[in-house]
């Protein structure tokens, strides 16, 4: 197995680890009772779209996409609510950079002493042919 192969493995599996066991609510919902001081109306409109989820083991997480010009997804930011403090804290971020030769997938986690998205951070490069859109933007 590859380097890369591996890396690639490891990626998705953190996305599907992330999003494993959640029930998203839809766009155009609002929060459950218990972010309610947090209460937003969920985005949705060409550029940006946010979905809220609860985990298999009750974790109310929050994933904000973001779309570039041609509204092919280009960053996905993950947030769990806070129980003590009932706040949406970061945990991790993707970004894909498209261009003519590669469509480029980074992550990292959230340093939370840094206040930055430089924990654990990983890149891999894909053929832009084989591979023009990486993620789709959820409806």
């Amino acid at each position: 197995m590859t380097r890369k192969f591996r890396l690639v493995v490891a990626i998705l599996a953190t996305m599907a680890a992330t999003l494993a066991g959640a029930t998203t609510k839809g766009n155009n919902a609002k929060n459950t009772a218990a972010d309610a001081k947090q209460a937003t109306e969920i985005s949705n409109n060409d550029s940006q779209r946010t979905v809220f989820a609860t985990t298999s083991n009750g974790h109310k997480v929050k994933y904000v996409y973001g779309a570039d010009a041609k509204g092919r997804v280009s960053t996905k930011v993950g947030y769990v609510l806070d129980k003590d403090t009932n706040k949406w804290q970061p945990i991790c971020a993707y970004s894909i950079c498209y261009t003519d030769a590669e469509t480029i997938l980074s992550y990292a986690e959230y340093d939370s002493m840094k206040k930055t998205f430089t924990h654990k951070p990983q890149q891999v490069r894909f053929d832009a042919k084989a591979y023009p859109e990486l993620m789709k933007m959820p409806e």
